[in-house]
């Protein structure tokens, strides 16, 4: 998933183009330019594209900073209101991201039955502009990939249909082994939802973040608990898909989904009656 911000350095606003730049020089403009966000173009699914401008810029926010410090009024703000801006010729840089941060977008709703937010996409983006006197520039901010990851579920007939496993099986992902700060279950009606999991660097940039994952079931009478983990980088999502076969072995499937090939799958062998990794 790729998002583009469009910005537009112009004394009226320009039109919207999503990847390229136009430089015009109004000689009766001394010493000033300005600043206006018109339009993002947000790659929903790779290869569908759509236009985000107006009234849905609300859900942005946007900074404007110079030699690192953000300029008086334009931090963290509407991004709606970034239109017209008028600034002194300089070198800027031009930010924006969809949540404040990233623990603002896991607290995204929906929320599960315990009211743990299953979390949203966080996206961030910044590029340099160079503002001269006079100058109508458009310049185009590339956010990229999200900056969290992403795990989905599916619990696949040959499990479900399993005559020895009951119901009440449930597939849990966390942050942590033990302790956890973020925790989200997977059951029977709810394979749909996405868990969204991220950290951040100090520079407040998305990095690779460990889950941790517990599948309970019971087969027959016996209660049964299958842990483990992997590694989720930013704008991955990776499914666990818990299988059976007919010799009753359990195989709990990762597939790794990313924006460059094909899913990469990571299967992981149990066995139904001992619950141990084979």
């Amino acid at each position: 998933m790729k998002k583009y911000f469009s910005m537009v350095a112009v004394a009226v606003a320009a039109l919207f183009t999503a990847c390229t730049s136009e430089t015009e020089i109004a000689p009766e403009e001394q010493g000033m330019g300005t600043l206006s966000l018109v339009g993002t173009t947000v790659d929903a699914e790779v290869v569908t594209r759509a236009n985000v401008t107006g009234d849905d810029l609300e859900d942005w926010l946007a900074t404007i900073s110079q030699a690192g410090v953000a300029v008086t009024g334009y931090e963290d703000v509407d991004a709606s209101t970034i239109s017209n801006v008028e600034l002194s010729s300089g070198d800027y840089a031009v930010s924006v991201k969809n949540y404040a941060d990233m623990a603002t977008a896991l607290a995204v709703k929906p929320y599960d039955v315990d009211d743990n937010a299953w979390g949203a996409a966080y996206y961030k983006g910044s590029e340099a502009v160079n503002l001269k006197a006079g100058e109508k520039k458009s310049v185009t901010v590339a956010c990229g990939g999200a900056q969290n990851g992403r795990v989905s579920a599916e619990f696949d007939a040959t499990f479900t249909g399993n005559t020895y496993v009951t119901e009440g099986y449930t597939l849990t992902v966390k942050n942590a082994e033990s302790n956890p700060t973020r925790s989200l279950t997977f059951n029977a009606s709810n394979t749909t939802k996405k868990a969204y999991f991220g950290q951040v660097d100090g520079n407040g940039d998305g990095v690779s973040t460990t889950v941790y994952y517990s599948l309970s079931y019971t087969y027959g009478e016996t209660p049964k608990t299958i842990t483990g983990s992997f590694t989720l980088a930013p704008a991955t999502e990776k499914k666990l898909k818990v299988t059976m076969s007919t010799q009753g072995t359990i195989s709990l499937i990762q597939i790794t989904y990313d924006e460059f090939g094909e899913p990469i799958d990571e299967p992981i062998a149990l066995d139904a009656l001992t619950g141990e990794k084979q």
